[in-house]
């Protein structure tokens, strides 16, 4: 039976969600099935309310980062996390990170690059005086966000480099699978694996309004919108227990996959790409009877019921019963890009805290436009439960 261990291992987790401000008042508010979904007053939905006094409900970080673009929050939604991550993995003495080559590469998820809505101005400035004004393209504009942000990460900590995954709620996954890539090929010693994401933002929930998209008043089948940062510091196995870490899970075959269909087309929604995937991951890690959970990204939008309702069908007959199955949405609303790394987190911290029985998690991931990645997450050091 093939190994599940991909020599790669989570060891520091680091979260901001509107359940808190660290990653242990998260996972235990999500364990508890806590939420503080409220009533977001800076955008309502045509035909709500037509005082206009309310809102929308929402899950939304404390305190209040405003109706501003997921770009404008970035900064305040990762930082915490990175630190908190890098605190609880005992990779803070920044310093000796530097000086011993260990000066982590950072893999981070973001929302979709978005080309400038008509009218916007056609140019962006240039970094240098002397040179033309650049374009102002989507491409553009996240690849200044990605400068932008590396050098803030870098006031703090010296980094490798920061490469972006602008693949929503399946970029974590995708991120997480180049940096143990990256990791088992010597590339890098340490891996940040982050996303952030906030649908907090006016203009674009009357875009998801608009689409069908979005829980409201008058529309129960939909998202609540939810914003977070989330970090997991991942090492190779072998060099976390030569300096004395604690590994908090062991990451096991990630699969990657697409959907031809995005959601919201006129195509059914079949669920044969994320069944392709969930069975490749699953079988590579040595089959269905080594797992208990999974955890996936069920929102309240229709079509993700639909997908998982026939992946379960098709897959989950191989996973011994009882299996769990969780969706952190419940708790923390849709949080787009972040979650990835949100999701490995809360299984590497139940791992942690031995709630898995032993026995492994797959996290799923589907974004909008029809990426798909499967995870699957193991406790440490993975031992087959009867074996």
């Amino acid at each position: 039976m093939p190994s599940p261990d991909s020599g790669a291992v989570i060891t520091g987790i680091g979260m901001r969600t509107a359940l808190g401000n660290t990653a242990a008042q998260t996972c235990a508010a999500v364990r508890a099935g806590m939420n503080r979904f409220a009533v977001w007053p800076h955008f309502t939905a045509a035909g709500d309310d037509e005082d206009g006094a309310g809102g929308q409900l929402a899950a939304a970080a404390d305190p209040s980062l405003g109706d501003e673009p997921w770009q404008v929050k970035a900064i305040d939604l990762l930082m915490q996390p990175l630190h908190e991550a890098l605190f609880h993995a005992g990779l803070n003495n920044f310093a000796a990170l530097k000086r011993d080559g260990m000066s982590p590469m950072v893999y981070l998820a973001t929302p979709y690059i978005e080309e400038p809505a008509a009218g916007e101005e056609e140019t962006s400035e240039a970094p240098d005086e002397d040179e033309d004004p650049a374009p102002a393209t989507g491409e553009n504009r996240y690849r200044a966000f990605l400068d932008e942000t590396r050098d803030l990460i870098g006031e703090f900590i010296s980094i490798q480099g920061l490469a972006g995954f602008p693949a929503a709620q399946a970029g974590g996954l995708a991120a997480l699978a180049q940096a143990v890539t990256d990791l088992n090929a010597g590339r890098t010693r340490v891996a940040l694996v982050c996303g952030v994401d906030s649908l907090l933002d006016s203009t674009r929930l009357a875009g998801l309004f608009e689409s069908g998209f979005l829980h409201s008043g008058r529309q129960s089948a939909g998202l609540i919108p939810g914003e977070a940062g989330a970090c997991l510091v991942v090492e190779r196995s072998d060099q976390a227990q030569q300096r004395g870490a604690r590994p908090l899970a062991t990451i096991g075959p990630i699969a990657l996959g697409r959907d031809p269909n995005p959601f919201g087309s006129e195509a059914a929604v079949d669920g044969a790409a994320l069944s392709d995937v969930f069975r490749n991951a699953v079988e590579a890690a040595g089959g269905g009877k080594i797992f208990g959970e999974v955890l996936i990204d069920l929102t309240g939008e229709r079509a993700r019921f639909l997908e998982w309702a026939t992946v379960e069908t098709r897959c989950m007959h191989a996973v011994p019963k009882p299996w769990n199955l969780e969706h952190p949405a419940d708790c923390v609303g849709d949080v787009g890009a972040a979650f990835g790394p949100l999701a490995a987190g809360l299984v590497a911290r139940s791992c942690e805290r031995g709630y898995s029985h032993g026995r492994g998690v797959a996290v799923c991931a589907s974004s909008p436009r029809g990426e798909r990645a499967v995870a699957t997450l193991f406790p440490f050091p993975f031992k087959l439960s009867g074996a």
